[in-house]
């Protein structure tokens, strides 16, 4: 899939006085009681630039006249946890927009899993092709559980996971997304939180 590292990228400027330059990342939280500052940045993923913007509401990408919000929450299964993943797009531009979205593997995913000492790394594979459509008015949610292989995590494992778009595009112009988001969860007692960051 998709690159697992992510270069380092310029700051954009600020698009409004509620949005500040930064450097950091998901670890850079603001003082308890301190507004969550808005983070503008630019990355190229090769013919795409990719926008991305941090704020009260969580991370959100633009490209190629779309917006992609993706989230993680960490849900209970059976004895264990997983992550429930989506990214929602909807369009920008006003123009419907296709994307590479296989029902199976709707977006891909890459990363590492820390058990018992232990880090393993993962790579996913696309299983099949299909198009999805985001039209001019409407969202598309693309939604994905993992692990899906029927395992799953416990206290003390740690996930380090990448999410990325196969393709953006009619199949003639399709380009990867290489790196949307990056989605960390470290499971203790009680109940895990996963944060979402830019890549």
């Amino acid at each position: 899939m998709l690159a697992a590292q992510a270069a380092s990228t310029p700051a954009a400027a600020p698009t409004s006085a509620a949005e500040a330059s930064s450097t950091g990342g998901a670890e850079g939280a603001p003082p308890s009681g301190s507004p969550v500052p808005q983070v503008t940045s630019t990355e190229s993923e090769g013919p795409l630039d990719v926008r991305f913007i941090v704020g009260n509401s969580g991370l959100r990408a633009e490209v190629e006249g779309l917006r992609l919000v993706p989230t993680a929450q960490a849900v209970r299964v059976g004895k264990g946890w997983a992550l429930d993943l989506a990214v929602e797009a909807s369009s920008l531009d006003g123009a419907e927009h296709v994307l590479l979205a296989p029902d199976a593997t709707p977006f891909a995913i890459a990363g590492t899993v820390t058990r018992d000492g232990k880090t393993e790394s993962l790579k996913d594979a696309r299983k099949g092709d299909g198009d999805k459509t985001v039209g001019t008015k409407s969202s598309l949610s693309l939604t994905r559980r993992w692990p899906s292989d029927g395992t799953v995590l416990a206290v003390g494992d740690r996930v380090e996971l990448q999410l990325g778009l196969w393709g953006v595009g009619p199949s003639a112009k399709r380009r990867p997304l290489r790196r949307l988001c990056t989605v960390e969860l470290t499971v203790n007692e009680g109940t895990p939180t996963a944060v979402v960051s830019p890549p």
